[in-house]
């Protein structure tokens, strides 16, 4: 009875067909990939796999290692079975070099597997399945815990506590009704053609000022994003795509070429992008903050994370499986190294932070009791008590990578976390009313204190340039270390100060901007790409080769500007031979202005276009 209870009534079926059906395509689909996966662990553990793809293109690594050659730069990383850290490694799944990597491919790759299965499950399993499924878990109905009005679960206490819980939401959503969350509601109800008699009433009372600055601020960021790609493609960073290297017509070999030193990658560039790193991801992950409590209150648990599961879980997937396996296998190498396709996998690329932020947003819905309320602390009181935790989290944990598929590891975790958390606590206590609010001689306390520490970490990047001993001291690294995360809160209240106060505006292009943000994010690798190969083809250059990192045995070599890369295997970058007059920071002053220039507008039209079309515009 219970099963024919389970059955979908006539004429409602799942996404994906019958129920019976579905699961058994699953349990197969789940079944088939983990032995894929676990058979391709035992079978290498990747150090193998790297020795057979460099002799695939006539390096043999057996010779390199008979000859001497492992001493040479690169050697050990193109031959790690032979001569390189795992030299002494067993294959297979139990190698120490399959766990050293644990966090960055293992975990990803699980992370993909498992995110199939919940959008099987949400999107193919009919409601009455999945409602089931959720009973028998003690989500919901009989056995389950009871649940306050945002669908958190209630810690322990009797039906009075609910009932004064429920009242204290009733009331605290009441007070919560700033524009930003009357407008995240209005959406979910009008998403799933439910009415919302307290938003039409709310309504009804007279018009509030829209929040508008908040969609504008992410659009901002977004900018930052792609320009600080196109920055780390100019400064030798491996961020996913190539980097551009220019050589004067003197520099005959590999390492005269590479030695080359100019003010913008030294000085303006690294500036840049460690004042960026310091702040944008974690304000990224504040403002999605802002809109989980909503969303939970309106929706409950399941439908919430149904919904995330869409809006950020489908992009995750379309990156991992599609778009970043044709960026990393065909589209670098073969379009631009002119060297063969290499081998299929997933790729971490921007979309870390959607995952990221999905994992955030299902322990947010799962936790139990409620978000405290708080009033916004004064701005020294943020700076000196978030501030100093968060310039604490940097020092005491250093960059460490891709860690768990995050950049820079718990150095950048952390601060997310507390940011994250922060966004949602804004939300319910409504602090972005408060931050429109700030009078004008609190914005220029932040406006004087943001240009101090820009100005001072300047000096510290190029005292660094001029005497390359100056920095030497660790306790020097540290303090500054520290003072990113100071900065970190300095310049997250500034910019939402200014967005706030000077750009809470909107329009019809403005709208339409807004809209394509998350396209961008998604797809700007692609753009930065053609545009810096355009630009090295087209500014004042003598010869442009393709060139794989791997390529280069001996560094001592001649540059050989007749043939692109062999192996297929990064980094990746693109030679340009210029006159011995050019300036080569001015050269990259060029590349960096052409190549925003070109790759902000364009991104921003083909992202909205695609946002037309039907689906797209429904999960992006």
């Amino acid at each position: 009875e219970r099963f024919q209870s389970m059955a979908p009534a006539e004429g409602e079926r799942g996404g994906c067909g019958g129920a019976a059906p579905l699961i058994v395509r699953a349990g197969l689909l789940i079944g088939g990939v983990s032995l894929l996966v676990v058979a391709n662990a035992v079978k290498s553990d990747g150090c193998f796999n790297e020795d057979v793809a460099a002799e695939d293109v006539g390096f043999t690594c057996k010779y390199a290692k008979d000859n001497g050659y492992c001493d040479y730069a690169g050697v050990g990383t193109i031959c790690p079975k032979a001569c390189g850290d795992c030299a002494d490694d067993d294959d297979g799944l139990f190698a120490s070099k399959t766990w050293e990597n644990f966090s960055s491919t293992v975990w990803v790759n699980s992370e993909v597997f498992i995110l199939m299965f919940f959008v099987i499950f949400f999107f193919c399993v009919p409601d009455r399945m999945q409602e089931w499924v959720w009973t028998k878990l003690a989500f919901g109905e009989e056995g389950a815990v009871a649940s306050d009005a945002t669908g958190h679960v209630l810690l322990a206490g009797g039906e009075e506590e609910a009932d004064q819980n429920k009242n204290v939401n009733t009331s605290a959503y009441t007070s919560l009704q700033s524009p930003l969350i009357d407008d995240v509601d209005q959406q979910v109800a009008v998403e799933n053609g439910q009415a919302n008699e307290q938003i039409s009433s709310e309504k009804a009372k007279g018009p509030k000022k829209r929040v508008y600055f908040v969609d504008n601020l992410r659009s901002f960021l977004t900018a930052v994003v792609v320009t600080h790609h196109i920055c780390c493609a100019l400064n030798n960073t491996g961020w996913g795509g190539f980097n551009l290297q220019a050589c004067y017509e003197k520099a005959a070999t590999y390492t005269e070429c590479f030695a080359e030193t100019n003010f913008f990658s030294q000085v303006i560039d690294t500036w840049a992008l460690s004042a960026n790193q310091s702040y944008f991801m974690a304000l990224f992950f504040f403002i999605s903050g802002l809109f989980s409590p909503g969303g939970l209150k309106r929706k409950g648990v399941r439908l919430f994370i149904k919904d995330k599961i869409k809006r950020l879980g489908i992009p995750y997937l379309m990156w991992q499986c599609v778009l970043g396996p044709i960026f990393s296998t065909v589209y670098i190498p073969v379009v631009f190294m002119d060297s063969p396709p290499t081998d299929y996998n997933f790729v971490n690329g921007p979309p870390w932070f959607i995952l990221v932020l999905l994992i955030f947003n299902v322990v947010y819905a799962f936790s139990p009791g409620e978000l405290p309320t708080i009033r916004l602390p004064s701005v020294p009181m943020l700076i000196f008590t978030v501030g100093g935790l968060v310039g604490v989290v940097y020092v005491v944990f250093p960059w460490s990578g891709f860690t768990f598929g995050v950049p820079g590891g718990a150095h950048s975790l952390i601060s997310y976390v507390i940011f994250f958390v922060g966004g949602l606590i804004a939300a319910k206590n409504r602090w972005m009313d408060e931050v429109m609010q700030y009078p004008p001689r609190t914005g220029r306390f932040l406006y004087c204190f943001s240009f101090l520490i820009l100005l001072s970490t300047f000096f510290f990047v190029k005292l660094g340039y001029d005497y390359p001993d100056a920095n030497a001291d660790p306790g020097d690294g540290m303090a500054w270390t520290f003072v990113e995360g100071v900065w970190c809160v300095v310049i997250s209240l500034t910019l939402m100060y200014f967005f706030a106060r000077h750009c809470n505006v909107t329009g019809p292009w403005l709208k339409r901007l807004n809209d394509a943000a998350y396209t961008v994010y998604m797809l700007h690798f692609y753009f930065i790409c053609v545009f810096l190969w355009a630009y090295a083809w087209m500014a004042n250059n003598k010869k442009v080769v393709g060139y794989c990192g791997a390529d280069v045995y001996n560094p001592e070599n001649d540059i050989d500007w007749g043939n692109p890369c062999l192996s297929s295997r990064g980094p990746y970058y693109i030679l340009v031979q210029v006159e011995n007059s050019t300036g080569l920071s001015g050269y990259y002053w060029g590349a960096f202005l052409f190549v925003s220039a070109t790759t902000l507008p364009s991104c921003w039209v083909v992202s909205w276009l695609l946002k037309q079309l039907p689906g797209v515009n429904d999960i992006m």
